[in-house]
């Protein structure tokens, strides 16, 4: 189960690692220290799409089982934008849903 903190609150990051191959990667909260957020794939609006370790990202915070995770990953507003409307329109349908 996920617990979402605030859903009107946007965190950001940098992003620490991400497996490619294995669709999931590791972001670092720029201003709460601690262990780095999980975020897999598909709660990434677009996907992987150009998304690299040392990227700056928005996120909304999660508490689960494994600790924390961010959802709704999408590249902070200093980078481009990639966008997949029907990746953007399910994650946003799991955010109100919870």
């Amino acid at each position: 189960m996920v617990t979402v903190e605030d859903p009107n609150t946007l965190h950001e990051g940098i992003v620490v690692s991400i497996n490619l191959n294995r669709g999931f990667g590791f972001i670092q909260d720029l201003e709460k220290p601690g262990p780095h957020a999980f975020f897999h794939y598909a709660e990434c609006f677009g996907g992987f799409s150009g998304l690299r370790a040392g990227h700056r990202v928005q996120y909304i915070e999660a508490e689960a089982q494994g600790g924390r995770r961010a959802i709704g990953v999408r590249r902070a507003p200093d980078g481009p934008q990639p966008s997949n409307r029907a990746s953007d329109q399910n994650i946003e349908n799991r955010i109100t849903r919870g």
